[in-house]
């Protein structure tokens, strides 16, 4: 799995009152050859963040399960082995 980490460690979220101090992460991997992969934060979160993953790869669908994002971690599906993707969390 490569990974590539960039980190923000304050930021603001919310919607009409923003909540400071949550962090960011950004990287990227690869799923194996089961089509699928757990991936574990080089830093876990307070609480369970929000994360999007994209494929790398064209016309590869990528799904983040519901229930599948912990404070460490998240898993992550495609359509075929070996794809490669990018994910940000925040929380």
């Amino acid at each position: 799995m490569k990974d590539g980490l960039k980190g923000i460690n304050v930021i603001g979220v919310g919607s009409p009152t923003t909540e400071w101090g949550k962090q960011m992460i950004a990287g990227s991997g690869a799923t194996g050859a089961g089509s699928s992969v757990w991936y574990v934060f080089p830093t876990a979160f307070d609480g369970t963040p929000i994360v999007t993953a994209t494929s790398a790869e064209t016309n590869e669908a990528m799904v983040v399960p519901l229930g599948s994002v912990g404070t460490g971690s998240f898993y992550v599906e495609t359509t075929s082995a070996s794809q490669n993707f990018t994910w940000n969390a925040m929380g």
